[in-house]
């Protein structure tokens, strides 16, 4: 059975910048730099795609590289298991293509864990406070 994930949007937030996502985890304070490939994983995942759904739009020789990049951001807590599976929602992979890189930043986590911000509506996400 393929597995199905979303963004964890009770303590994430992202944010496209000319081709590259940047993720920050509110609860550990750190932040992520999303390129090549790994931002159109992002954005399949933000939709619910498995990571079957993804993997099939892919050069098989990328898979993977595919299989790794949700293994991280899984790891780093930016994902959650999605309690249904959604419609298939996966974009065709980008073209040429080109590895998914992930960076981990934390030298602001110790100031991003001290901010309210991430008290944050666990179904609306962040910025929405929890009882405000």
């Amino acid at each position: 059975m393929d597995s199905y994930w979303i963004a964890n949007i009770a303590v994430v937030a992202a944010e496209d910048f000319d081709g590259e996502t940047v993720v920050i985890n509110f609860e550990t304070g750190r932040y992520f730099s999303l390129g090549g490939a790994a931002t159109w994983i992002w954005r399949s995942l933000e939709r619910g795609a498995s990571v079957g759904d993804v993997a099939a739009q892919a050069p098989p020789e990328a898979r993977p590289a595919i299989a790794r990049a949700f293994e991280t951001l899984a790891a780093e807590g930016l994902t959650i298991p999605a309690a249904q599976a959604p419609a298939p929602v996966a974009d065709m992979a980008p073209e040429p293509w080109s590895a998914p890189r992930i960076e981990v930043f934390s030298d602001l986590a110790e100031l991003v864990a001290l901010d309210p911000v991430h008290e944050v509506n666990a179904m609306m996400g962040w910025p929405h406070r929890a009882n405000p």
